[in-house]
């Protein structure tokens, strides 16, 4: 099964979108299938602390893309792909997209349940003795023994590690080798 993974990156004070990465995996292998970073045009001006947090510069996002026309390219991979509509995350950023977008859910290419790998990165923390949990994706990865490739704060690299958090995470719950033998076992 295929599965994508979202980040977004937003303005301030505006929280207009400014930048949408993500990545197409296989869930069970964990191969990632395909990756795209799309700078999108907020018709605003860009915060000076945003453009030192996330690198993005005012000319990027100048010559970027419309929120819609950065939707309707990720509608087209997914398709491509042939990906789950359930869309994995850190945080809510689906929820962020479809409100920016003004479609409704009906209308919208993801399930209305997201997987947020922030709550089940906290939920497995709290779980372990002296457990601790953290807000922050480069953090969590540390935590779990995982370095963080990249930049923070880029759309792109976070979904990467928003998927590499994901599978560390679902592979100390499941083992898919074990489902594997059960389901051939059953047919």
């Amino acid at each position: 099964m295929n599965v994508i993974t979202i980040d977004l990156e937003l303005n301030k004070p505006s929280r207009q979108i400014i930048q949408l990465g993500y990545t197409i995996n296989n869930v069970k292998t964990g191969h990632m299938i395909f990756s795209r970073c799309i700078n999108i045009n907020p018709f605003e001006q860009l915060d000076p602390f945003i453009i030192e947090l996330t690198g993005i510069t005012q000319e990027q996002v100048d010559s970027g893309v419309s929120l819609f026309e950065a939707y309707e390219q990720m509608k087209k991979d997914i398709t491509k792909n042939q990906t789950s509509p359930f869309c994995i995350q850190w945080g809510l950023d689906h929820y962020e997209l479809r409100q920016q977008l003004g479609i409704p859910w009906d209308e919208y290419c993801f399930a209305r349940r997201g997987i947020d790998v922030k709550a089940l990165y906290q939920a497995y923390a709290m779980s372990k003795p002296q457990g601790k949990t953290v807000a922050g994706l480069s953090k969590a990865l540390e935590v779990m023994g995982l370095e963080f490739a990249g930049r923070q704060h880029n759309a792109l690299n976070d979904a990467v590690n928003t998927f590499k958090a994901f599978k560390a995470l679902t592979d100390k719950m499941v083992k898919w080798d074990e489902i594997t033998k059960v389901v051939n076992r059953g047919q």
